[in-house]
């Protein structure tokens, strides 16, 4: 038997003692005491984390005990110290001598202050034995506490050794959480900047106190910047070795990441532009649309044409509409995000994913864009020739929700602007404009 349980039993026989007393008030309140204890034994066996425990605890407290307020203070070693509170006290008004020490193996562990109930003969005995029963139970939930958070370390290393571009938001988040419950820590926060993981991501779970947090720091060879950010409670300093090797393993993921993004750029690489290919800026649609699906945003695609470009080609030479090509090019990657993906998918025919972007901010770059093109192309040809581009603009998930559908609703755009005149910009589902 265990020994809240056991001690649950000596309480019901104390009951049949008060009875048989003719004690009907000490009954009462051995009769309420028993009631917690033996609620104490099921948040003994109900396998709860700490914080959970101890508000669950202070709740069963106030069911069962003759009490205006109560406050429980939990600060087992080695773990987080927090408060829990009801009713007057709460702001720390009970008297000290109110309070009742919770020990773990003779330590100090926590405190539970009470403010009775007025005219209610509960004396010290009554919560001094109910404190008696919180630590028998405390020294369970601590140690399955520090079980947790030293599993907490293996799955952050685990999860931090996976990161993939498939599942790298909730591998993150996932990460944050677990260094979060690590032994002595109180919250987390990761801030990851890299091109491999499609731009910057801030998640954080956790308390922070306002207390300085320990910073982990690291850059990679290609220039993405991690850091992790990890609150502790007083007197906590963490495991830095654990950290480090965290630290490390994120570091390669990353690193394969950035790895696989630059070979699959060299395969997705129009080798005239250095702009992306077909594949690349399907590939970056397929990213984006499916970020959107999870953050509720919007993505702009942007189709661009070079008008007449035959005519250049034509009537001076394959190698001018080649610089005319670069230059267009140039100012596409120039003009656009970091984050923003620019792909060749024809001879003359480029597109722009613009993900986070609406119609307002897509139309707002592509007459932004229209003056540049005909400046930049300007270097590479004669003075009498001007070079334009008609613009079509599809976004998710109003214009189409799958990405053959919004790459042919760009098209039509497009198409749209030629006939409008070239020159111009269309948006699908309204009209030429610029």
């Amino acid at each position: 038997m265990t020994a809240p349980l056991a001690l649950w039993e000596g309480s019901q026989q104390a009951q049949l003692e008060a009875l048989t007393a003719g004690n009907q008030q000490g009954l009462l309140l051995r009769l309420l005491e028993a009631s917690c204890v033996a609620e104490f034994a099921k948040l003994t066996a109900a396998r709860l984390d700490l914080p959970t425990w101890a508000q669950t605890a202070l709740d069963v407290i106030g069911e069962f005990l003759p009490l205006v307020g109560a406050r429980l203070r939990v600060g087992p070693p080695g773990l987080p110290e927090f408060t829990v509170a009801f009713g007057d006290g709460h702001d720390g008004t009970a008297a000290p001598e109110d309070g009742f020490p919770l020990l773990i193996d003779g330590q100090p562990a926590g405190h539970l202050a009470v403010v009775p109930a007025a005219g209610v003969p509960a004396g010290a005995d009554l919560f001094a034995t109910v404190a008696g029963h919180l630590s028998l139970s405390l020294v369970t939930v601590v140690e399955a506490e520090r079980l947790r958070r030293q599993a907490a370390a293996a799955t952050a290393l685990s999860l931090a050794a996976s990161i993939d571009e498939a599942s790298q938001e909730p591998h993150v988040m996932g990460l944050a959480t677990a260094l979060a419950g690590l032994p002595g820590a109180t919250g987390a926060r990761l801030n990851l900047d890299s091109l491999a993981l499609g731009g910057s991501l801030d998640v954080r779970s956790g308390i922070f106190d306002g207390s300085v947090p320990s910073v982990c720091e690291t850059v990679t060879s290609a220039g993405s910047r991690l850091r992790v950010e990890l609150a502790w409670a007083d007197g906590a300093a963490g495991d830095r070795r654990t950290l480090d090797e965290i630290m490390a393993a994120l570091l390669g993921s990353v690193e394969r990441m950035e790895t696989a993004r630059r070979l699959r750029q060299e395969v997705e690489t129009d080798p005239l532009t250095g702009v992306g290919n077909r594949r690349r800026a399907a590939a970056a649609l397929r990213a984006a649309i499916g970020r959107a699906e999870r953050t509720g945003e919007e993505v702009a695609v942007l189709a661009f044409d070079l008008d007449h470009f035959k005519r250049v080609n034509d009537g001076l030479g394959h190698e001018v509409g080649d610089k005319v090509l670069v230059a267009f090019a140039n100012v596409l990657v120039e003009q656009v995000r970091v984050y923003d993906s620019v792909a060749r998918t024809g001879g003359e025919e480029f597109i722009v994913v613009c993900p986070g972007t609406d119609a307002y901010g897509a139309r707002a770059l592509a007459n932004r864009l229209r003056p540049r093109i005909t400046a930049e192309c300007a270097e590479v040809l004669p003075a009498d020739w001007r070079q334009t581009a008609s613009i079509g603009i599809a976004v998710y998930p109003a214009s189409a929700t799958s990405i053959d559908a919004l790459l042919r609703k760009a098209d039509e755009a497009l198409y749209g602007a030629k006939r409008a005149g070239r020159d111009c910009v269309v948006v699908d589902h309204q009209g030429p404009r610029g």
